[in-house]
């Protein structure tokens, strides 16, 4: 094979590589901190694609629960549930949102601790 050709393939495939990760790397990222039994801010707006990372620096469990942005009750099924993570104290939980719509969240443990996620187009 000819060696300019091989070199030009290699450039190519570094290039596409490259141009593959521009999308995560586009995404935003918002990180909420568990501290105290609450979570802040307890409102959060980001874009569709986004990341949102939630960070326990409680000394307790947590167990972040939410059902997707189109449930107007409790999900019944964990399949039913947009996420379900336990959460152990020094730990961190990332969830990508890919549709538009206000996602109310809670810790399954400390019913009283909740927020919301309001993801836009």
């Amino acid at each position: 094979m000819n060696p300019r050709f091989t070199a030009l393939l290699s450039l190519l495939t570094v290039v596409a590589f490259h141009l593959a990760a521009v999308p995560d790397a586009l995404a935003g990222q918002e990180t909420i901190t568990i501290a105290q039994q609450t979570f802040a801010p307890q409102v959060t707006t980001i874009q569709v694609g986004d990341h949102v990372t939630w960070s326990n620096h409680d000394n307790g469990d947590h167990f972040l629960t939410s059902s997707g942005p189109a449930s107007r009750s409790v999900a019944t099924q964990v399949e039913n549930l947009e996420f379900h993570q336990l959460l152990a104290p020094g730990t961190d939980y990332s969830h990508a949102f890919t549709a538009p719509g206000i996602y109310g969240y809670f810790c399954a443990i400390h019913l009283g601790m909740w927020g919301t996620i309001v993801v836009e187009p």
